[in-house]
């Protein structure tokens, strides 16, 4: 949402108002496939039930790809000069 308000932006402001057009007409379009999935998870009935069951390995990365997005979420400083201390001197 906030790349696409930017380029609105930019380009009302260059006085590019094709490029303005061209981006809400995209959002328009977009929202059709955006809500077709939304419609086709909670309005129409599914064939039949299905219990959901995950292998262990899927568990385990899904478990350990949680700790790591919740770990650089709360200590984003030790991450931020990663780049850097691996760059060869």
């Amino acid at each position: 949402f906030w790349a696409k308000f930017q380029i609105f932006a930019v380009a009302i402001v260059a006085d590019q108002a094709y490029l303005a057009v061209a981006v809400v007409v995209n959002s328009v379009i977009s929202l059709y496939y955006y809500f077709s999935i939304v419609r086709q998870m909670f309005f129409v009935e599914g064939l039949e039930e299905r219990p959901f069951r995950a292998s262990a390995l899927v568990t385990g990365v899904v478990a350990l790809a949680a700790v790591a997005i919740v770990v650089v979420g709360i200590f984003p400083d030790l991450f931020a000069g990663f780049p850097d201390r691996l760059s060869v001197p």
